[in-house]
C-alpha cells in the first residue's frame, strides 16, 4: 500500500486507514475522515487523500 500523505488540514502525521466495513482515512488529531463512495475502492481512496493542489 502507498503511504499516506500528512493530513491535509492540520498537517498532522497521526492518519490512518481504518479496516471498517467501508475503508476511510481519518485524521487522529483533528478527525478529518475521508472514506470511499460506493465504487472507490481503497486504492483510490489513498490516491484521493494523498492528492494536493500545492505540494
Amino acid at each position: 500500500m502507498t503511504e499516506l500523505k500528512p493530513c491535509p488540514f492540520c498537517g498532522s502525521q497521526n492518519v490512518w486507514l481504518t479496516d471498517w466495513a467501508n475503508p476511510a482515512i481519518q485524521c487522529r488529531n483533528c478527525h478529518l475522515v475521508v472514506d470511499t463512495e460506493s465504487l472507490m475502492d481503497e486504492e483510490e481512496l489513498v490516491e484521493r487523500w494523498n492528492r494536493r493542489v500545492k505540494e
